[in-house]
C-alpha cells in the first residue's frame, strides 16, 4: 500500500514482528533484526546494535547503530525509523488512502491491524557518532 511518505522510504512489517521486540512503553529495548523486513540492514552493513520503544497505541520507534569505518572520526552511523502502529489514526491516513487507489474498507482494517509500517527519518545531528552509546551498549549486553 505505501512505499513513500513525504519522500521517506515506509518499510511494511509483519505487526507480530513488533509485538515480538517486547517495546511495550518509552523505554527501550534491544531487538534482533535477521528474522525483520529490516534483515537486509544486516546483510549491506555491519549493524552494532538496534533497539525499539514504542511511545504511545500509535507511535514507536527502531533506532540502529550502524559500524561504516569510512566515516572516521564518527564510524557509528545512527538510523532512526518512526513506527506507525496505527495507520487509520495518521493525520494524513485519507489521503495515503487516495494516493494508493484503494479504499478504506474491511479489507483494508484487516490488512492494517495485522501490518506496522517503518518511516525511515532523515539523518538528525546524531547520525554520526564516535561510538554506540554507553545507553544502548547496556542495553545489549543485558539480552
Amino acid at each position: 500500500m505505501l512505499s513513500r511518505y513525504e519522500g521517506r522510504s515506509v518499510i511494511a512489517m509483519p505487526r507480530s514482528d513488533w509485538s515480538a521486540f517486547g517495546a511495550r512503553s518509552s523505554e527501550s529495548v534491544a531487538v534482533r533484526l535477521e528474522a525483520t523486513p529490516l534483515a537486509g540492514l544486516t546483510r549491506d552493513a555491519s549493524v552494532l546494535a538496534a533497539v525499539a520503544r514504542r511511545y504511545s497505541d500509535a507511535t514507536g520507534e527502531v533506532v540502529v547503530y550502524r559500524d561504516d569505518p569510512k566515516d572516521y572520526p564518527t564510524p557509528v552511523n545512527e538510523d532512526r525509523y518512526e513506527v506507525w502502529l496505527d495507520l487509520p489514526s495518521h493525520r494524513s491516513y485519507k489521503d495515503m488512502v487516495r494516493a494508493a487507489s484503494t479504499e478504506d474498507n474491511a479489507n483494508m482494517r484487516s490488512y492494517l491491524s495485522q501490518t506496522v509500517f517503518l518511516v525511515k527519518q532523515a539523518p538528525g545531528p546524531e547520525h554520526w557518532l564516535p561510538e554506540v552509546p554507553g545507553t544502548v551498549k547496556v542495553l545489549m549486553r543485558s539480552t
